[in-house]
């Protein structure tokens, strides 16, 4: 990759404008970022006979090494660097984001340190090489962030030819086509060339059971507990949780026979439908939220 790519890791910015201490940060060579993932196969080899049997092959976590170089204009601004360098991806309880502004836009991946930032200072003292060794437990690299909401059924009146509601070309009511009727499915496209795991949330009131389908496949979810209004159920399809709140744990109230047929495909959309046993209202909501992902 050249210097038209920008790289953003842990809030540090490459290849980009200097910074307050007049350093410009290069990135200069990547490897495994471009690439697809490593494989992880599970073939058994067939006993007395040529080859194995047919396994899925996964895609394990991606390891990613950036290489570049530091140019300080001063001996204290290239020691700054050097610190900032070091600290990079070092708190070992959380993910850092590391960003790339491709030609085609902004992509992202959760990575920590793999290894150590390995640096050496050029003759002179005023710059300097490093290498960064980086891994992301999740493979995928994601776009921004997008979301879609979907509401209950609700019947629609439709024009009214035989009561005093319908055609009206004489007074001011104009023509009536009825009630508003709900949302619909929420509809969520992933340009991507990966799968992508959405997050669902529920907004009441909704009388269980509650069931969201996934109207292209038929795919299911169903909550068995009551959501009134002001309450929030969230459930994250990558993380297998199934919150109330953000923060009370109710995967046991939930039935879903196959989290990955919820998954967003690549290359394609998919609809989810929100159904509960109740009347419809207009205020219960299905709000999903999911990031096009590529390999």
């Amino acid at each position: 990759m050249g210097l038209r790519v920008r790289w953003v890791l842990d809030g540090l910015v490459f290849n980009d404008d200097p910074d307050p201490d007049c350093t410009e940060y290069l990135i200069t060579s990547e490897a495994g970022w471009s690439s697809s993932p490593p494989a992880r196969t599970t073939s058994t080899d067939r006993t007395g006979a040529h080859g194995g049997y047919p396994a899925p092959v996964w895609a394990g976590a991606r390891t990613i090494d950036l290489g570049g170089r530091v140019i300080a204009t001063s001996w204290e601004a290239r020691r700054r660097a050097e610190h900032r360098l070091a600290a990079l991806a070092s708190d070992p309880t959380r993910l850092v984001e590391l960003r790339c502004t491709e030609e085609t836009g902004d992509l992202t991946a959760s990575v920590a340190r793999s290894d150590t930032t390995q640096v050496a200072i050029d003759p002179g003292g005023y710059s300097l090489s490093f290498a960064l060794a980086l891994r992301a437990p999740d493979p995928r690299k994601y776009a921004t962030p997008q979301n879609a909401d979907g509401g209950l059924p609700v019947e629609a009146g439709g024009l009214d030819f035989e009561t005093g509601g319908g055609l009206d070309l004489e007074t001011k009511g104009g023509m009536d086509f009825g009630t508003a009727s709900g949302l619909g499915p929420a509809v969520a496209a992933n340009p991507g060339t990966a799968d992508s795991a959405p997050v669902l949330s529920l907004f009441g009131p909704l009388t269980p059971p509650i069931t969201i389908t996934r109207t292209d496949s038929a795919a299911t979810l169903t909550y068995l507990d009551p959501i009134p209004v002001g309450q929030v159920v969230t459930i994250d399809i990558a993380a297998r949780t199934v919150l109330l709140g953000g923060a009370t744990q109710r995967r046991h109230r939930a039935i879903i026979p196959d989290w990955d047929a919820l998954t967003i495909p690549a290359g394609g959309r998919a609809e989810f439908a929100l159904t509960h046993n109740d009347v419809p209202n207009l205020a219960a909501r299905l709000h999903v939220t999911w990031r096009p992902a590529w390999w």
